[in-house]
């Protein structure tokens, strides 16, 4: 057995009580010492004649029993409490002398101090443990060098991590790292925090905001730092689409500034040529003005909605071809329209779609334009014999305010865009075999011709 015997003696009688006890059933109690522990006065309420296990807290006492296997010239040093109601820690350093081997010879020290910050300590060790296991975030501490010594499991990186710096894990091919390292020795030598730092981490696709303060011991000395990561990647997300949402409104205020302009400006000029001549025409064209103006906004509306409400039904695409047609003015437009077929679509937005196509074949080829609807496998063509969209245009005609007519506002085709993508469509254009523009939309669900 282990050799516990006392090296300073007079020191450890000073701190302790020394006892005598027998090795057989019970260990009586032969003797006992004064000394200074006053926790320890407990052992005077009881005889020298009594069975030392009655005084061990029951939960300890199997321990204190193992003593009695002790061989003459064998030392113990056993830890337990003494006591039930409010048991005191005991130290307990005994041996079994080589001329008595039924006693035991030791000293007692009251330990209870050090036991209750020893269970406090394991106690913050286990929660501590949890919170590295459970936290939803990246947690970390590190020492003075930058090296991982705790990292929290949320990324499953534990092993990855733990005993090497951020230069460390993330390599030589990437700055990140060094950044991260350089960052650590800032805080560490300085001794101040730094909060909330952003960065993009390309690998992950993903945002993180960090934050390291110092970590120094009980003498406010640096001994590395402790620091959090969390992934901000749905916010950096919202914001993004708050800040683009933000600009789509600051154009659309520039371009209905812009564009209802002119139609406004042509309005008053008409009602003032009316009002000095009095010849009702003015009247007309300034009713044409305002049309056009109230044109713009409805466009402007529908854009800034930027996801169209759709209620698909079965509707028939030749009909909604015709009800375009006579909401464009230009009666010596032709329109061949298709064979009638119905198609799932919502039938207002569908109709829109038809109109802006429609209305953009007239602006470009003129009145008399000759436009032709086709029935698709998956979808119908629109299309014109006008000057057609020459092939480095046909990407930018979808975008906002781009136009080539000095009448038009850049918002037809843009409609036309939005209402595909809501319904899950996919639209392409190219040219007509008379060279004008052919507009395609695809993925449209056709109804069976026998139902």
């Amino acid at each position: 057995m282990t050799d516990h015997t006392i090296k300073d003696l007079s020191a450890a009688l000073a701190s302790g009580r020394q006892y005598r006890r027998r090795l057989d059933d019970g260990q009586r109690l032969l003797s006992l010492g004064k000394g200074p522990a006053p926790a320890l006065d407990i052992l005077d309420q009881s005889s020298t004649e009594a069975d030392w296990l009655d005084i061990v807290h029951p939960d300890d006492r199997e321990a204190v029993e193992a003593v009695e296997c002790l061989n003459a010239g064998e030392s113990v040093d056993l830890g337990y409490r003494i006591g039930t109601d409010d048991p005191v820690w005991v130290r307990d350093v005994a041996s079994v002398p080589e001329d008595r081997p039924d006693v035991l010879d030791g000293i007692l020290f009251d330990v209870t101090g050090k036991e209750h910050r020893y269970r406090e300590l394991e106690t913050e060790s286990h929660l501590l443990d949890q919170l590295f296991e459970s936290i939803p975030v990246h947690l970390f501490v590190k020492d003075e060098a930058g090296v991982h010594l705790h990292v929290s499991d949320h990324l499953e990186k534990r092993v990855r991590y733990v005993g090497k710096t951020d230069a460390e894990i993330a390599g030589e091919d990437d700055p990140r790292g060094e950044r991260g390292l350089g960052d650590d020795t800032q805080v560490t030598e300085s001794g101040e925090p730094i909060f909330d730092k952003e960065e993009y981490l390309p690998g992950l696709d993903q945002w993180s905001l960090t934050s390291k303060v110092p970590w120094t011991d009980e003498h406010g000395e640096v001994q590395g730092l402790i620091g959090v990561s969390r992934d901000i990647s749905e916010r950096k997300r919202a914001e993004y689409q708050l800040r683009e949402e933000t600009e789509r409104l600051e154009e659309f205020a520039d371009i209905v500034a812009h564009d209802i302009r002119n139609p406004l400006t042509a309005a008053l000029g008409r009602l003032e040529l009316a009002e000095s001549t009095g010849d009702p025409a003015h009247l007309d064209e300034t009713v044409d003005a305002l049309d056009q103006a109230d044109a713009i906004i409805d466009d402007v509306l529908t854009l800034a909605r930027h996801d169209p409400d759709i209620t698909p039904e079965w509707v028939s695409l030749q009909r909604l071809c015709h009800g375009a047609a006579h909401s464009i003015t230009a009666p010596r437009a032709e329109i061949d329209f298709p064979a009638d077929q119905e198609v799932l679509a919502d039938r207002s937005q569908l109709r829109r779609l038809l109109e802006n196509l429609f209305t953009n074949a007239v602006q470009h080829g003129g009145t008399e334009v000759r436009i032709d609807v086709k029935l698709l496998n998956e979808g119908f063509a629109v299309a014109d014999d006008g000057p057609g969209i020459p092939p480095d245009d046909r990407e930018r005609v979808f975008e906002e305010s781009y136009t080539t007519h000095p009448d038009g506002t850049g918002f037809g085709l843009p409609i036309v865009a939005e209402i595909v993508e809501a319904h899950g469509w996919q639209i392409h254009l190219t040219s007509a075999e008379s060279g004008g523009a052919r507009v395609e939309v695809t993925g449209v669900k056709r109804r069976a011709a026998d139902r």
